[in-house]
């Protein structure tokens, strides 16, 4: 009897500590997710901003960096672990936004 309640509580650990990761994990996706949500909402307020303001946002700047440095959207993606989609969407709008207005 001895043997199967440790068994139990050991079995209790692990599935606590996997819960315990999956919870670390969720408020990652989420704090992600959210970020994604306040570029998003940044972007399509159709508002003149500055190149100042635009890479405010950290992945802005970071994509951006990489994309100065002459990176092409696959190696940015190894790089971020961001999706193509946003990454394309964040080089496009810098493109179409600042450097096309400084030639």
């Amino acid at each position: 009897m001895d043997k199967r309640l440790r068994d139990i509580y050991e079995l209790f650990d692990e599935i606590f500590s996997a819960l315990e990761k999956k919870e670390k994990r969720l408020k990652e996706l989420i704090a992600i997710a959210d970020e994604r949500i306040e570029l998003l909402r940044s972007l399509s307020k159709g508002q003149e901003t500055s190149e100042e303001d635009f890479l405010g946002q950290p992945i802005v700047q970071e994509i951006i960096s990489l994309y100065r440095k002459g990176l092409g959207t696959e190696e940015i993606m190894k790089k971020t672990g961001r999706h193509k989609g946003e990454i394309e969407l964040i080089v496009n709008l810098y493109r179409v936004r600042y450097e096309s207005s400084s030639d």
